[in-house]
């Protein structure tokens, strides 16, 4: 089964269609979820870049 938010629809109204879809209160479907900023997520997973020695 596919839930697929609809045009203006609203985060909160969209879990709440999920939920229904697998026959999961509110309650159930937010205990498991996780809210994750991607940007935040993407900066952090970028390796970071070594620094060259310097000659003496």
């Amino acid at each position: 089964m596919q839930v697929a938010p609809v045009a203006d629809e609203t985060t909160w109204s969209f879990l709440h269609r999920v939920g229904a879809a697998y026959r999961l209160g509110i309650e159930e479907l937010l205990a498991g979820w996780r809210w994750v900023n991607p940007v935040t997520a993407r900066a952090a997973s970028r390796p970071r870049r070594r620094r060259r020695r310097r000659r003496s």
